[in-house]
């Protein structure tokens, strides 16, 4: 892509947007492009300059979900609850 890291790009009414990191809050249309796709450095880079609009034009903070950390495969599936087992008589 032609676009530089946090490059805003302006749409007229009636055109899809797509692509690049779209702002978080409400109806803002503000998105910030990776310049080289490849690189996880400009990745982080678009993703940083995204947070940093968003506090600085709204006074937004993006809260992350929890995520559980990653069980290695040689730990097996995660437990399972079974509830109560019946008894057969």
């Amino acid at each position: 892509m032609a676009e530089s890291v946090g490059a805003p790009r302006h749409y007229s009414s009636g055109l899809a947007k797509s692509g690049g990191f779209p702002c978080r809050y409400g109806s803002c249309d503000e998105r910030f492009f990776v310049a080289r796709p490849d690189s996880m450095k400009d990745l982080l880079a678009a993703s940083q300059a995204r947070s940093d609009h968003e506090v600085e034009a709204h006074g937004y903070t993006h809260k992350s979900w929890e995520v559980e950390p990653a069980r290695p495969f040689s730990q097996g599936p995660a437990p399972r609850s079974r509830g109560k087992r019946r008894v057969e008589v």
